[in-house]
């Protein structure tokens, strides 16, 4: 009787001793979840901007002028001011600084100026839309210590925005993840690649209507009308048949000038500088044909030579007005 009193009691106490240990375990997986839940909330930075204003584009050096305020609110506690940067631009100035509490979170804003470098897609130009980015992390934490949350809602252009020829779209912010192939010679990383969390802004902007086209492109289109006009000059006077013509490239040479003091050099053909290709060949035409009218009527083939200029001063215009509105189409669309 004895012994089996003590064989229940010797099963009764590891039967305890196994609902400690299993109940211990189940504290330290609910502490470590606490922790990660804990960690991931003060990881968590929301991040928005306001844009006051959008200056001096310059599509050639591939640059924009922006005045926007930021702000971020964590539970953390971070230097978050001093410790994002624009990744795509440097940060001329800083101001209206504030830093305070809002229930259980901290909340960071300022005013900053910034000189963006945009990549611009100019294969349009000058019938182009731009699409204006800012990128941002934090300079100090990676992704595992601290992931931006973009603030959609309040993200926005300021009513009294404008930019004279351009019309401003909505202005948009999101958050993806940034890998670098290095750990930047820091070997606690363990590693040969680092990911930062990183916030982009994106305000969209459209060239309004096709005023900037035309004042352009009009003198450009004059000069080839104006050169086309030699059609109908006798062959034989010399002067005004060729020097329409001469005087029509030297007027497109010149635009061609003004365009390439505002575009970078890069190896796309934008579609500007297509439609000046298309017009200096369609002059070269012009006065390649008098050339021939000439030739005719020195043969005494005058008759061959009028039905030449005849022909050539219908063809020559609409072939040039069909080629150039294909090509604008192929651009656009």
């Amino acid at each position: 009787m004895n012994i089996q009193k003590a064989i229940s009691c010797s099963f009764s106490d590891k039967q305890r001793i196994l609902s400690a240990i299993l109940l211990f375990l189940l504290f330290i997986c609910i502490d470590a979840f606490a922790d990660t839940t804990t960690t991931n909330t003060t990881g968590k930075v929301l991040i928005g901007a306001y844009i006051n204003g959008i200056h001096s584009i310059d599509l050639k050096a591939g640059t924009v002028d922006l005045d926007l305020y930021i702000w971020l609110r964590t539970k953390g506690e971070r230097n978050l001011l001093e410790s994002f940067e624009v990744l795509n631009g440097s940060i001329s100035d800083k101001s209206s600084i504030v830093k305070k509490k809002i229930g259980d979170e901290n909340y960071y804003s300022m005013r900053i100026t910034v000189k963006a470098f945009q990549n611009y897609d100019l294969r349009k130009f000058p019938l182009d839309n731009q699409k204006l980015v800012l990128f941002i992390e934090d300079s100090e934490e990676d992704i595992t210590a601290l992931q931006f949350s973009p603030d959609k809602e309040n993200t926005k252009a300021g009513n009294s925005v404008s930019l004279p020829g351009w019309a401003i779209g909505k202005t948009s912010i999101t958050v993806t993840t940034n890998s670098y192939n290095t750990n930047y010679g820091d070997i606690s990383l363990g590693q040969q690649n680092s990911n930062y969390s990183r916030a982009t802004i994106e305000i969209p902007i459209s060239r309004e209507g096709i005023g900037y086209f035309l004042k352009m492109f009009g003198t450009v289109f004059l000069a080839a009308s104006v050169a086309f006009l030699s059609f109908f000059i006798r062959p034989d006077d010399l002067d005004p048949r060729f020097g329409l013509g001469v005087g029509g490239i030297f007027a497109v040479v010149a635009s061609n000038f003004v365009l390439s003091s505002m575009l970078p050099e890069t190896y796309q053909v934008t579609m500007g500088e297509a439609l000046l290709l298309i017009t200096i060949i369609s002059i070269f035409v012009a006065l390649l044909e008098s050339v021939v009218s000439l030739k005719l009527w020195e043969d005494d083939k005058k008759v061959a030579a009028l039905k030449l200029d005849s022909m050539a001063g219908w063809v020559v215009p609409i072939s040039y007005l069909l080629i150039c509105f294909f090509v604008i189409t192929m651009y656009l669309y």
